[in-house]
């Protein structure tokens, strides 16, 4: 492959599909398989071509995405179009769920048209060609992802919300205008604005009680990989074939640090933490999901 040059990225910048499919007809009747293939589409959310070991990267261990890589196809020079507003990740999903370039996917976003957008998202159109659809992890698309597939688990939210009280934040920054707030420092949940320099920070991604990426006490990322287990079991029981998205927030959100002897230490928090996730990424997928089948994974 050749080397990727340097360039720019803002918004989702990887994302990895694969459709397990089999080779032959015979195979089929073989191993009691459907003509149409499943699909499998996972999206990683604002992760840099440089950060994956295919790319060139010698430091970041992602062995699952670099075997991804392996074993499909890398494409080098993809370029995100940008956006309507600061978060570019939202864009991009308006315009992979609705197979539209960016300002008509932004013409979408009107109610008046959700109805006709809900219809011809990517999910509804796999449902209407007789698929079963599945989807966990970050939507972020201004329509209900409960309308949109067949089976959903844990929709989260464009980003962890970290101690955030939506309604609460808009009534503090009308008071901000109002003049009863002389800075937005005064109001602003735990996780924000960090670290203060002179105090100690209270905050931690790993303590489910912020809300964040631990929500529940487990990763997101963990959560989306259980969901996508399950979802397999469960579409193991079905005739129709099937279609999934799997959408993880990482590694969207940075781990902001305090000086330096609170980053030594948040580094290892962190590392075992990522070493534990590994080790669970790493389990076995269920026997229904690895029959002879001849898979196409593009990445």
């Amino acid at each position: 492959m050749k080397q990727v040059k340097k360039q720019l990225f803002s918004g989702i910048l990887i994302f990895a599909c694969m459709a397990m499919q089999v080779a032959v007809a015979a195979n089929d009747q073989e191993h009691g398989l459907q003509s149409k293939p499943n699909f499998v589409f996972i999206l990683s959310d604002d992760q840099s071509f440089n950060t994956l070991k295919n790319m060139g990267n010698s430091e970041i261990v992602a062995p699952n995405i670099n075997e991804l890589a392996a074993q499909g196809v890398t494409f080098s020079h993809a370029y995100n179009m940008g956006a309507w507003n600061g978060a570019v990740c939202l864009a991009s999903r308006a315009m992979l769920n609705s197979g539209r370039a960016l300002w008509n996917a932004k013409a979408l976003e009107d109610k008046q048209f959700h109805q006709q957008r809900r219809e011809t998202t990517w999910a509804n159109l796999m449902r209407k060609a007789g698929y079963q659809t599945y989807f966990t992890g970050k939507w972020h698309v201004h329509l209900p992802a409960q309308k949109v597939f067949t089976y959903t688990r844990n929709v989260r939210p464009g980003m962890p919300v970290d101690g955030w009280n939506h309604a609460k934040m808009i009534e503090n920054f009308n008071l901000l205008k109002a003049g009863k707030y002389s800075h937005y420092r005064e109001f602003m949940p735990i996780g924000y604005l960090r670290p203060i320099q002179g105090q100690v920070d209270k905050w931690s991604p790993t303590d489910p009680k912020f809300a964040g990426f631990y929500q529940g006490g487990t990763h997101w990322s963990e959560v989306v990989k259980q969901d996508a287990v399950k979802f397999i079991n469960q579409a193991s029981k079905q005739d129709a074939p099937f279609f999934m998205y799997l959408a993880f927030n990482a590694p969207h959100e940075q781990v902001d640090l305090a000086n330096d002897n609170d980053q030594q230490k948040r580094i290892k928090k962190l590392f075992a933490a990522l070493t534990k996730l590994q080790k669970n990424m790493n389990d076995p997928l269920p026997l229904k999901w690895r029959p002879k089948h001849s898979a196409k994974i593009i990445f």
